[in-house]
């Protein structure tokens, strides 16, 4: 009995160097080169992972940067603090009025700049970073009320 089947391409033989349209070979089956874009330069161009603003920021929050930004403020309030104690013209208080200033200026930032940009540190460090910098600058004061009256940091 003859067997029941359908009709279709591979029944017909053909010959060996007839390719079908349809099938795309891989440049590694034919002997053809590869195949490039007419415009090199409008081809696709790698291109790099940007790292958001933040990332380069963080840098300078490292634990080594904030204890050098405590410290060189501590230092600045300090030394402010002596010139405008034993100043007795008023262009030294002004001096000195500055310098702590100045010195205070550092420690604010350097507090503020960790707890904002230090998101690994515990939440009750960093709210405890911003505490102590509200606090500073309220009590001791960049150029405020308490600076120069009998309140001598």
């Amino acid at each position: 009995m003859p067997a029941l089947y359908s009709f279709c391409e591979k029944d017909i033989p053909q010959p060996i160097n007839m390719r079908s349209e349809g099938i795309k070979m891989s440049p590694e089956q034919s002997n053809e080169p590869p195949q490039q874009a007419p415009y090199p330069a409008y081809g696709m161009q790698y291109q790099p992972v940007h790292k958001p603003a933040s990332e380069y920021v963080r840098a300078f929050a490292s634990d080594l940067w904030l204890a050098l930004g405590v410290v060189a403020g501590l230092f600045l309030l300090m030394i402010g603090s002596i010139i405008y104690g034993v100043a007795d013209t008023a262009t030294g208080v002004d001096a000195g009025m500055v310098v702590k200033a100045l010195g205070l200026f550092v420690i604010t930032a350097a507090m503020l700049l960790g707890a904002l940009m230090r998101t690994d540190m515990n939440k009750w460090v960093r709210v405890a970073l911003i505490l102590s910098a509200t606090v500073l600058i309220i009590l001791v004061g960049f150029w405020g009320p308490f600076s120069g009256l009998g309140l001598r940091f």
